[in-house]
């Protein structure tokens, strides 16, 4: 898949549940939330997915 670059808009946050780090275990974010949204992207183009090569027998990655 390839795109131009999504167009960043300034969001504002009407309400914030943020329970998805401490649920992880991770210590609360620092600082206050940051938000931005993107109307999206005009033109994208898809591929079926290719191998780009093989890894010569014997050789680990």
């Amino acid at each position: 898949m390839a795109h131009e670059p999504w167009p960043l808009r300034h969001a504002t946050i009407a309400e914030l549940r943020e329970t998805l780090t401490a649920a992880a275990g991770l210590p609360p974010p620092s600082g206050p939330p940051l938000a931005h949204f993107s109307p999206g992207v005009r033109q994208v183009r898809l591929a079926v997915p290719r191998p780009v090569g093989r890894i010569p027998s014997g050789r680990r990655v």
